[in-house]
């Protein structure tokens, strides 16, 4: 069994409440309220939906190679599509900050956030720049033409390579550049990962040999809260995640079996949007709106919906302009 587009959408959908929960109860520092349980191991575990967002990105790009060769055009496309889909968010949400008086009219600033250089005008969108710089680091793992073995024995190398990079050159995030080599040597090696597992269809690969995993319906809760619970209280997150995430992936796959799969797949189709958006109704100019009670499920379906209503009217927008 492969991975469908409608399974990496409906990933896609659990990944983004995991990473609306995270941010809004896994920094109590930078909330004007208080939950007791905030902040908590299990919350910040639900960063995992980042490593799930990279391994979907190469599992996805490595699926359009079997449908034809990856070039500089076509890669050239996919970043218009990203930037174009990137600013119909922040054009107007800076824009709006600005005449509230929340940012500084600096027009260099204003460029930087933009262009993805910079991310101070909403730090949660530090993750645009990365998936941007790994689309075209693509090309290059593209035309990679390995076996299985010697596969696997070059992404072995690379994480050795990456971490042992990551520790000796001490990158100052403040410098621009140094910050964006520290993100893609941490974040590469789960990227590479997704790669390797559409180029040799591993899931496919493990159902004929476990296929018990994924017909035992009982085991789906497992698939997902072992991962939680790893990467909550076990160390090194960067190698546990090569292994829990394709984990929390069938998972989700399994869960949808039961139910479900709709409401997902309604969320992943409006993923970027609301990771765009959610966080300035989280820590920016628009918290004001979720923060009018401590109730912590009230709190969660503002966010989610004030988030959720925006990228509605985006993309309303967007095909009224496009008829």
């Amino acid at each position: 069994m492969n991975l469908t587009k409608e399974h990496s959408i409906q990933i896609k959908g659990v990944a983004i409440l995991c990473m609306v929960l995270f941010h809004l109860f896994g920094f109590p520092e930078r909330i004007p309220t208080s939950v007791q349980w905030m902040g908590m191991p299990i919350i910040k575990a639900l960063q995992i939906c980042v490593p799930i967002y990279l391994f979907m990105a190469g599992y996805g790009l490595q699926c359009i190679v079997a449908k034809g060769a990856v070039t500089w055009m076509s890669i050239g496309k996919r970043l218009k599509k990203l930037y174009l889909s990137f600013w119909w968010v922040a054009i107007p949400f800076i824009s709006v900050g600005c005449i509230v008086g929340y940012y500084a009219p600096d027009v260099k600033n204003i460029f930087y956030n933009l262009s993805g250089l910079t991310t101070s005008c909403n730090g949660e969108w530090w993750f645009f720049s990365l998936y941007a710089e790994l689309l075209v680091l693509f090309y290059f793992v593209s035309k990679i033409k390995l076996g299985w073995k010697g596969y696997l024995l070059l992404m072995l190398g690379l994480l050795i390579l990456t971490r042992g990079l990551n520790c000796a050159l001490h990158l100052d995030e403040e410098v621009i550049v140094e910050r964006h080599l520290k993100m893609i040597l941490i974040d590469l090696n789960i990227f590479m990962l997704g790669c390797f597992f559409a180029k040799f269809n591993i899931f496919g690969w493990l159902y004929e040999r476990c296929y018990w995993i994924y017909e035992k319906i009982y085991l789906a809760p497992l698939l997902l809260v072992i991962p939680i619970l790893v990467r909550a209280y076990l160390p090194l997150i960067g190698i546990t995640e090569l292994l829990i995430v394709p984990m929390f992936c069938i998972g989700i796959v399994n869960v949808c079996k039961t139910g479900g799969g709709k409401i997902l797949l309604f969320f992943g189709k409006h993923s970027m949007n609301l990771w765009l958006v959610h966080s300035f109704f989280i820590f920016y100019f628009l918290n004001d709106i979720s923060f009018i009670t401590n109730n912590p499920l009230v709190m969660f379906i503002t966010v989610l919906g004030c988030s959720l209503l925006c990228s509605i009217i985006i993309e309303l927008i967007q095909s009224k302009i496009h008829i």
